[in-house]
């Protein structure tokens, strides 16, 4: 029998391999599957055990930037990413993944259905998925399973709300088909946050009037933590957090931008991820450019007028003994027109029932 201790697997055996063992390699007919899964609705895992391993398959709907925190334990830096799952189950839960899987995890599909083999429920803000070094994770496995779930999300799940069954993550997926106006959330929203100190989530459909260009557009960032670095000299840079010194850097985005609807218009912040698929380039791109040069002109005016999606955070901060409200875009997708018409169409037809 298996030993619960260390079995990842819906296994009951297992086998053991010693130096007498012989083992003798023979054609792969196709007969046994290379892997087998035992999915698991995200409604369902209320019924794991804390701590219990589990198969998912998911619709990834957002997923955060790589945070840093520092070990308990070692001091070291830990890299953490939040994936938000949701599933025709009409539920929505947090997927936490460690270290460098933070940056191998990617991809540039939209809305990905993932496969994960081997994740462990947790117990953080209600139910939750973390990752460990023995997960298999796959984007849109070719499987029947996934193709389903796929046509599943396109026609019906993209335009639905979903029930949070854990913490915010990423952005809670809950309320993530409700579209707010500024105005609704400046009059509506932002007077709760004196009860929501981890700052309040809200998707708006908005336009792309201006991106500051006085200032940085973009930082230097270290190679293992994403933090700011310093430049010693040419090809040198060097971070504080890790106290090391590096021959490359990484650049990412950080803007200011005015983001407008109907209503009114807002100054929001975005950071690496919202800033590629605004700008549509990576930062890298416009290194060592400033904001002044016809490159780097001719890359915002494009940018202007633009509509998107996003998904945004409010919150209140602090600042040099001053308390400032913050609107920060998580994430920024293109208008899917189908789906933004199902969307108001809804709303028509909740409009005509009152």
């Amino acid at each position: 029998p298996a030993d619960a201790r260390y079995n990842r697997t819906s296994s009951q055996l297992e086998m053991t391999l010693d130096s007498r063992s012989e083992i003798k390699m023979i054609e792969d007919d196709g007969s046994v599957p290379r892997i087998s899964y035992n999915f698991v609705k995200l409604a369902a895992l209320e019924g794991i055990q804390n701590k219990g391993f589990c198969d998912v398959l998911a619709v990834v709907v957002e997923i955060s930037e790589i945070t840093t925190l520092a070990s308990k334990t070692t001091g070291e830096p830990l890299f953490k990413r939040t994936f938000s799952l949701v599933d025709d189950s009409g539920c929505s839960v947090p997927l936490t993944v460690w270290g460098e899987m933070c940056e191998k995890l990617t991809t540039d599909k939209r809305y990905p259905v993932l496969l994960c083999k081997g994740v462990r429920r947790g117990d953080f803000q209600g139910i939750s998925l973390d990752a460990m070094k023995s997960t298999y994770f796959e984007f849109n496995p070719d499987i029947p399973e996934a193709h389903a779930l796929r046509g599943w999300y396109d026609s019906v799940g993209s335009s639905r709300p979903f029930t949070a069954l854990g913490g915010q993550g990423a952005g809670s997926a809950d309320r993530d088909s409700e579209r707010k106006t500024l105005e609704d959330v400046i009059l509506h929203e932002q007077p709760r946050l004196f009860n929501e100190p981890k700052g309040i989530y809200y998707t708006t459909r908005v336009y792309v009037m201006f991106i500051k260009r006085t200032g940085a557009l973009y930082y230097t960032a270290c190679p293992e933590t994403g933090r700011k670095v310093i430049e010693l000299s040419p090809g040198r840079w060097r971070c504080e957090y890790t106290d090391k010194e590096y021959d490359h850097c990484h650049y990412k985005y950080i803007l200011s931008l005015n983001m407008g609807d109907s209503t009114r218009s807002q100054w929001m912040s975005a950071f690496d991820e919202v800033g590629k698929t605004i700008l549509g380039c990576p930062a890298s791109d416009i290194a060592g450019l400033e904001g002044d040069d016809p490159i780097v002109s001719k890359l915002l005016s494009e940018a202007s007028y633009k509509q998107f999606i996003c998904r945004v955070r409010i919150k209140s901060e602090e600042y040099m003994g001053e308390s400032r409200i913050k609107h920060q875009i998580f994430r920024a997708d293109p208008v899917d027109f189908t789906t933004e018409s199902k969307l108001l169409l809804q709303e028509i037809k909740q409009l005509e029932s009152r």
